[in-house]
């Protein structure tokens, strides 16, 4: 992810893939953690929830409103299009069409249209 416009800060907290030593606040309710093994973006409650509108049968490999960075990030982007560069969007259809086989095809088209 290439995010021109996030702000990176050191922390400690917690995550499900162990504590954390950098966040970027992406914007608003949207953090991006890494670890030294791994990471992914938190969102509030409210946006995840919007998250799960668009896509109703998706669930996160970590659970809650935690998005891992592998697949699962791509959602999140494809959900709040404006914090990402075109090149990302490009990237984040092709992992969610790519990562899971088609599955969330129809609603991924449902939100190219808007």
């Amino acid at each position: 992810m290439i995010l021109t416009h996030a702000t990176d800060q050191r922390t400690k907290d917690a995550t499900p893939w162990g504590q954390a030593d950098n966040k970027r606040i992406i914007a608003p309710g949207i953090i991006d953690y890494s670890t030294p093994g791994h990471g992914g973006i938190k969102l509030t409650a409210a946006l995840a929830a919007k998250v799960s509108r668009a896509f109703p049968t998706f669930e996160t490999f970590a659970g809650g409103p935690w998005y891992e960075e592998d697949c699962d990030w791509a959602f999140v982007a494809v959900v709040f299009p404006q914090y990402w560069p075109p090149k990302s969007l490009e990237a984040a259809r092709n992992t969610i069409r790519s990562c899971y086989d088609g599955k969330h095809a129809e609603e991924l088209n449902a939100l190219e249209l808007t």
